[in-house]
């Protein structure tokens, strides 16, 4: 018997037309209506093998009822209100489109760098490479995820240095090809002259970048939030813009009491994958139905992330960094 693939279509899909000519095509793949039922949603969930859904429609009871699941194919980039662990624990899959998202937005993060810059004064000649501002300055990468890595990638050439901050070390070939630097992540915030994050939202990093981090970066440095607006500690942060310590500020989000300052920028993500963007996420999507149908693993792989605590070796190496005292004179 065939494995069951069920579309929870969500309002406002971005991927349900590619999903209906898919199954009208070559994948066996049930769809959902975004207007269906409660109850038939549940029904329709019983028997799935493998379901695509935008997060937000995957409520628990869904999750609870879908006993046969062993796959999910997520239609966005973030999944806070996923309880990963839990899903694992059953053994299920999880995939996203962070892969086929990540050259946008690695571009989005780029041109924010550059703007924030720009409206600090920081103008520069514009050369080949198209990223004066950027050009012979050390970027710091706190979380070298897709998005993460494909900031590097594009950076790797203009850039003095490129140092990175993460839970897990890089693969070798990344690293060696990207020239990275591991750093604690205390050390890339006294280094980086612009610093750029890309973590998910989890209860350890909620607020998790929080004011004694910015004050432990150079007053002339640059800082752009490119994860969801909670891994930042706002308070901290509209702190250090008003006091001096950093010398401005980009977010991927709106935020009328950040954005009334002189040097905040805010350029937020496009809401919904859109043309050349959203014919690769939804290859994506769909060749990872594919391959779960022949019993391969999937693209782009979501995983729950476990912090190291004080006592763990990897700590030191984390951007979980000892929360001691930074002694500023090194700034």
């Amino acid at each position: 018997m065939n494995p069951t693939v069920l579309y929870l279509a969500s309002e406002d899909d971005w991927l349900v037309g590619y999903v209906r000519d898919a199954a009208s095509g070559d994948l066996p793949v049930e769809i959902v209506a975004a207007d269906a039922s409660p109850k038939d949603r549940v029904s329709a969930v019983r028997t799935a093998d493998a379901i695509i859904a935008d997060p937000n429609v995957l409520l628990q009871g869904l999750l609870d009822a879908a006993e046969k699941l062993r796959f999910v194919q997520l239609t966005t980039c973030r999944y806070e209100t996923l309880d990963l662990h839990a899903l694992e624990e059953r053994d299920v899959s999880i995939a996203g489109i962070g892969e086929a998202m990540a050259p946008s937005a690695a571009e989005h993060t780029i041109a924010l760098m550059a703007a924030v810059a720009k409206k600090a004064g920081r103008s520069a000649e514009s050369d080949a490479r198209g990223h004066p501002e950027l050009t012979g300055k050390t970027l710091g990468i706190i979380g070298l995820g897709n998005v993460g890595a494909e900031v590097a990638r594009r950076l790797r050439h203009v850039a003095r240095e490129i140092r990175y901050s993460d839970v897990r070390t890089a693969p070798q070939g990344l690293a060696r090809s990207l020239d990275l630097r591991r750093d604690t992540q205390d050390r890339l915030l006294v280094e980086a002259d612009y610093v750029t994050i890309h973590v998910p939202l989890t209860d350890q990093t909620r607020a998790g970048f929080d004011l004694r981090d910015l004050r432990v970066m150079k007053r002339d440095a640059f800082f752009v939030n490119a994860s969801h607006p909670d891994v930042l500690d706002r308070a901290g942060l509209l702190t250090a813009l008003e006091s001096g310590d950093i010398a401005g500020a980009g977010i991927t989000y709106r935020d009328p009491e950040l954005e009334r300052l002189d040097n905040v920028v805010a350029a937020p993500f496009p809401p919904f994958p859109a043309g050349e963007v959203a014919e690769r996420a939804a290859d994506l999507v769909l060749e990872n139905v594919r391959r779960f149908l022949t019993g391969r693993p999937p693209r782009s792989p979501v995983e729950s992330i476990t912090f190291p605590g004080a006592g763990d070796p990897a700590f030191w190496s984390s951007r979980m960094t000892p929360r001691q005292p930074i002694d500023r004179s090194v700034r």
